[in-house]
């Protein structure tokens, strides 16, 4: 079996990357202002927030990890790491209303972007961020497995 590269060449790639971590950027920075709100009307009404909201979404939590792998230097999070957001994706995919199977998959989608070399990690990230940057036989499995898994 053939397997082409599906990847722009390099510059188009990182106009790509760049935009994916832009638009990244713009959410992480989101949910910032939003749990800011948030946390501001608890405490007005008494409430405490228990830890750090953040790192039990794990839809925001792929966004930080877009960011730090696309582009680093600009990453509003100076403290995350690859590995420390991967885990606790990993974690906060367990407490979602999901079957077994899918949070299953989503803990080791996070792990995979954790462990894995920078570009190997950008690439699966790309792959589940934006849909149009999947190979045909990846969008043709996926689908397969989502049938599978129900």
């Amino acid at each position: 079996m053939i397997v082409r590269n599906h990847w722009p060449a390099s510059s188009e790639f990182a106009v790509f990357g760049g935009k994916l971590a832009k638009r990244a950027r713009w959410r992480v920075e989101h949910d910032l202002h939003r749990l800011n709100a948030l946390s501001a009307e608890t405490k007005a009404v008494g409430l405490k927030l228990k830890g750090n909201p953040a790192l039990r979404d794990p839809f925001h939590l792929e966004e930080r990890l877009a960011s730090l792998c696309f582009d680093e230097v600009l990453h509003p999070m100076p403290g995350d790491s690859r590995l420390g957001l991967a885990t606790a994706g990993a974690t906060a995919s367990f407490d979602m209303q999901y079957s077994l199977r899918r949070r299953a998959a989503q803990a080791a989608w996070f792990m995979a972007v954790g462990l894995l070399p920078r570009q190997q990690a950008r690439t699966v990230l790309s792959w589940k961020l934006v849909a149009a940057s999947r190979p045909k036989f990846l969008t043709r499995l996926s689908k397969g497995i989502r049938r599978a898994m129900g």
